[in-house]
């Protein structure tokens, strides 16, 4: 019974998890690459490969972003800091997930 709790609880609270992602910045956008596979990265602090940390935008999601607008600006970013090959990442799927800061 309090496994069947505990599950109920789980899947019901989710999305309440999920949308309570903190935001994290300001950042500034060194360089923006989109590849031949339609994903795009932003890369903060210097250009790929000596960022200290990529902005992931799946092929997916980038048909709604501008990737390149994000350039030299600086921006906070919500989402879940990740490691990828050793480097924070933050994957991004939806274009609220981006404030440019002016």
């Amino acid at each position: 019974m309090k496994r069947a709790l505990a599950i109920f609880l789980a899947v019901l609270l989710a999305p309440a998890c999920l949308a309570q992602e903190e935001e994290h910045g300001p950042y500034l956008v060194a360089d923006v690459r989109v590849l031949s596979n339609g994903n795009a990265y932003l890369s903060i602090g210097a250009a790929y490969p000596h960022q200290t940390m990529t902005i992931f935008i799946p092929a997916a999601a980038a048909s709604n972003f501008a990737p390149i607008t994000y350039r030299l600006k600086q921006i906070m970013v919500r989402g879940k800091i990740v490691s990828y090959k050793d480097k924070p990442e933050i994957v991004v799927k939806l274009p609220a997930q981006i404030r440019v800061l002016e």
